[in-house]
């Protein structure tokens, strides 16, 4: 509005330019509050489908869980699948200056290709033997020379050739025994006493046993089940519900020579290390560390003044080991514990790469799953009761 002397009148272009200026915020203010609102419907709608996808697939999963368990063969399917792939292994030797079996075993294909095939048992089986005769269950027999074994795992090799191609020789397949629960089922296929193609069904009694050997070192990792095996079962497969081997059949627990309820497997994922390098290069290195001990326990604890009651303690480190360019130590005096004289005051091993070391078969059994001679591992160990860490580079057991 405009004042000319004593007149005032309207500005018509103003208020025209002042009318278009609010509808057109109006229509801004529309336009956004219909976006607002097409928006808000867009993520409503978008929630409500992602709602429904997580349903389905809850209900995938669900589904898929129960397919994975339906999968689970019937004892009659895994023996169906594998018993030709068993094998009976005849250990011969000169006895009285004539080639005779002295031992039989089983045993299981392991790899398959052009005419020969390499077959997984136990080092036991063939200890000795001069040649190897290695028989399917169709009768088909097979005579060898070619042995490779590994004394620290029970495991070995033989190799067959001159297969005709019109006999048809599939592997096993190699399961991960790391994944086994206790209770699971387990199955196993051998020659007990020398019958051939027998199998037997139980459960997984317990996991990471060791058994000792005439070699001063345990075989760790070990398969505790309750299926029945008896001599001759030996060197065969320990299969779970899929029909994948899990174990190699290797000890039973007995005072008479016959089962009693206690079965041993040297477990796959020892397998799946050994017997490459088997076939590979003949042999097999073991992860070296150069110490001697026993496991921690509350007495050791309080006569050496320590909280820990876990771990591995250090009785003595052997000259010129990877233990001793580490800078670990053995004991330093001697006690009484439960009548027995025991060594203390050495290091407790209690830790290996941030792996929980609570006794020796924890330690042994992560350096045989794991572990090579020229890897370096990072020990965690107590020394005058207080932790500290250590790096040490693994040798080759001699």
């Amino acid at each position: 509005m405009e004042t000319h002397g004593d007149k005032e009148f309207f500005d018509w272009k103003v208020v025209i330019a002042l009318v278009i200026c609010t509808v057109l915020l109006a229509g801004s203010f529309v336009y956004i509050y219909l976006d607002l609102k097409n928006n808000y419907q867009r993520l409503t709608d978008e929630l409500e489908n992602s709602k429904v996808a997580m349903q389905s697939l809850e209900q995938l999963v669900k589904e898929l869980s129960q397919l994975n368990e339906s999968k689970e063969l019937s004892a009659t399917q895994i023996y169906n699948m594998t018993k030709d792939s068993v094998v009976l292994i005849s250990n011969r030797q000169f006895v009285g200056g004539t080639l005779v079996t002295v031992a039989t075993g089983s045993g299981f294909v392991y790899q398959v290709g052009q005419g020969k095939a390499y077959v997984v048992t136990n080092h036991h089986v063939i200890k000795g033997a001069v040649e190897v005769r290695v028989t399917f269950l169709d009768g088909s027999t097979f005579t060898t020379h070619w042995m490779w074994g590994d004394i620290y795992t029970d495991l070995a090799v033989i190799k067959i050739t001159d297969i005709p191609e019109t006999m048809e020789i599939q592997p096993l397949v190699i399961g991960n025994s790391s994944e086994l629960k206790v209770g699971e089922k387990v199955y196993a296929i051998g020659n007990p006493f020398g019958l051939e193609g027998s199998m037997t069904q139980g459960i997984v009694s317990q996991l990471g046993r060791s058994l000792p050997t005439t070699t001063g070192y345990s075989i760790v990792d070990i398969i505790q089940f309750d299926a029945a095996v008896n001599p001759g079962n030996s060197g065969g497969p320990l299969l779970n519900s899929y029909g994948m081997v899990v174990g190699v059949t290797t000890a039973i627990e007995t005072e008479t020579g016959g089962f009693v309820g206690i079965g041993y497997a040297v477990s796959s994922e020892l397998l799946k290390r050994v017997v490459p390098s088997l076939i590979e290069k003949g042999y097999y290195r073991h992860p070296w560390i150069g110490i001697l001990g026993m496991d921690m326990n509350i007495d050791i604890a309080r006569e050496m003044g320590t909280d820990y009651t876990y771990g591995f303690l250090i009785i003595d480190v052997m000259e010129n080991s990877p233990a001793e360019q580490a800078g670990l130590r053995g004991g330093t005096r001697t006690a009484i514990i439960e009548g027995q004289e025991v060594v203390i005051g050495g290091d407790i091993i209690i830790g290996v790469n941030n792996e929980t070391v609570r006794k020796a078969d924890d330690l042994l059994t992560y350096l045989e799953r794991y572990k090579s001679p020229g890897d370096t591992i990072l020990l965690t160990i107590v020394r005058n009761n207080t932790p500290k860490l250590v790096d040490l580079t693994l040798g080759v057991r001699e």
